[in-house]
């Protein structure tokens, strides 16, 4: 059985874009950095550069005047605003595809991942904590142990460890096949890059929250996001249950839960212009 140290070890294709996003994270929080520091750290990657202006000029951003630049870009919208739109444009890159593995098509990981970061957002609001930008990489990346496994499937052939049947992935499949799951894969590939702990810790627990040692009700706010997300865009999908403890963890009650989802509903519906 092969360790989840070799998959990681072994990613080669996965865009290197996603690296930027703990460095921006940092300059938006020193108040000594500015406007040429985000600048010149996004100038570094071509295609985020690129995805950053196309997107400012989407109907999500639209003010009138197209964005030129990068620098228009960021002294229209501000950083907090740049440092969403370069995570939405790391994950273009990172999960925009499809995973065969996985029974996934093009964008269909993508669209439920900034589904989760946007629920995350307005569940972490209403629990009163307080880093949001945090809170919306979280949620935006928390499924991208799926494309690190897919990768590997891809690469040695779909029929390995015998899944030429047609059995289902899920959890247990990649426990009982890996010896570990894709929360795991994410948080390892998330470490690779450098991402702090306050975003790979919730990553790494998402499925088993109440086990984590630190940052247990972020890993809670998490878990609720990831398994309500798919509820944004279908009205008539019944939410899934959740564990009472989950929600008292993580500060959530029914009433926030529904004030959550639905202004999160409102939010992805702007956004749609933002991801297509």
């Amino acid at each position: 059985m092969i360790s989840l140290q070799q998959i990681v070890d072994g990613i080669v294709n996965l865009p290197p874009t996603p690296r930027i996003l703990p460095k921006l994270q940092k300059l938006l929080r020193d108040p000594n950095s500015g406007i040429h520091d985000i600048i010149s750290l996004l100038k570094v990657d071509a295609p985020m550069t690129a995805q950053i202006v196309r997107m400012s000029n989407s109907a999500y951003y639209n003010t009138g005047e197209p964005v030129q630049s990068l620098e228009e870009a960021v002294n229209r919208l501000g950083f907090r605003e740049v440092y969403r739109i370069s995570s939405v444009a790391a994950a273009q890159q990172v999960m925009g595809e499809a995973l065969p593995l996985y029974n996934m098509g093009k964008g269909e990981l993508l669209e439920g991942s900034v589904a989760t970061a946007v629920l995350m957002v307005e569940l972490c609001s209403r629990a009163r904590r307080p880093d949001l930008d945090a809170a919306y990489t979280t949620g935006l990346l928390h499924s991208m142990g799926k494309v690190v496994i897919n990768q590997y499937f891809l690469k040695h052939g779909l029929e390995l460890y015998g899944n030429a049947a047609g059995e289902a992935v899920d959890i247990l499949w990649e426990r009982r096949l890996l010896g570990f799951d894709h929360a795991q894969a994410g948080a390892a590939i998330l470490q690779k890059w450098n991402f702090p702990d306050e975003i790979r810790v919730p990553v790494l627990f998402q499925l088993d929250p109440l086990k984590a040692p630190s940052q247990q009700s972020v890993c809670c706010l998490l878990s609720i996001a990831r398994s309500c997300a798919h509820t944004l865009r279908n009205l008539k999908a019944a939410l899934p249950e959740l564990d009472p403890e989950v929600l008292s963890c993580a500060g959530i009650d029914d009433d926030k839960l529904g004030e959550s989802l639905m202004d999160a509903r409102a939010g992805l519906e702007e956004m749609d212009g933002l991801i297509r």
